[in-house]
C-alpha cells in the first residue's frame, strides 16, 4: 500500500550479509513506496522540478549508487588500507559532494550552490589525496557555506548510510 511505512522490509533481504541483495531491496522497497504516491509540495520537490534533477527518489529508485558504488566503497577501502576514520569519513563526503544531486543545496543557492558543492569536494579529494591537513579548507567552506545559507543536506544524509551500511557489514570486510 502506498504510504505504508512497511512497503518492503529491506532488512529481510540482507540474506547471508549479501550488500548487493541489500541495495536491490532498498531500491524494490523505494520503487513500492513511491508508486502511485502523488508526491507532497516540499523544498526538495520543488528543486526537483525548477532544476530537471532526480534527487534523493530518483537515487533512492536507482539503489542509492552514490552510496554503495562511491561513498561506502571509498570508506571502506581507506579503513581498511589505512586506518584513519576520520579521513575515509571525508574522502567518502567528498565523492558525495561531487556525486549528488543535492536538492538541500539546490532549494538554497539555485545551481550555483550545487556547483560549489561539487567543486569544494573536488578539491578536498585533491587535498585528502595529496595527504594534506584538510582543516582550513574545511573551515573557510563551512564559513562561505554559512554566508551564503548553503547546506548540503542530501549529502549528509547518504553520508550517514554510508556509515550505517558500514557498520552492518564491517565484520564481512
Amino acid at each position: 500500500v502506498a504510504g505504508d511505512a512497511r512497503p518492503h522490509d529491506a532488512r529481510a533481504h540482507r540474506a547471508g550479509s549479501d550488500p548487493g541483495r541489500l541495495r536491490a531491496a532498498m531500491a524494490g522497497a523505494a520503487a513500492e513506496f513511491f508508486h502511485g504516491v502523488r508526491p507532497h509540495d516540499s523544498n526538495g520537490r520543488r528543486a526537483c522540478r525548477s532544476f530537471a534533477v532526480g534527487g534523493i527518489r530518483r537515487e533512492a529508485e536507482a539503489g542509492l549508487p552514490a552510496v554503495f558504488e562511491l561513498a561506502w566503497p571509498c570508506y571502506a577501502g581507506l579503513l581498511r588500507r589505512k586506518g584513519d576514520r576520520q579521513r575515509a569519513e571525508l574522502q567518502a563526503m567528498a565523492r558525495l559532494m561531487q556525486a549528488l544531486e543535492d536538492t538541500t543545496a539546490l532549494h538554497r543557492c539555485g545551481p550555483s550552490g550545487l556547483d560549489r558543492l561539487r567543486r569544494d569536494g573536488r578539491e578536498l579529494q585533491a587535498r585528502l589525496e595529496r595527504g594534506d591537513d584538510p582543516r582550513a579548507f574545511l573551515l573557510s567552506c563551512n564559513a562561505a557555506y554559512r554566508r551564503l545559507g548553503l547546506t548540503m543536506g542530501g549529502v549528509a544524509d547518504c553520508l550517514a548510510l554510508t556509515f550505517a551500511l558500514h557498520a552492518c557489514f564491517a565484520d564481512d570486510d
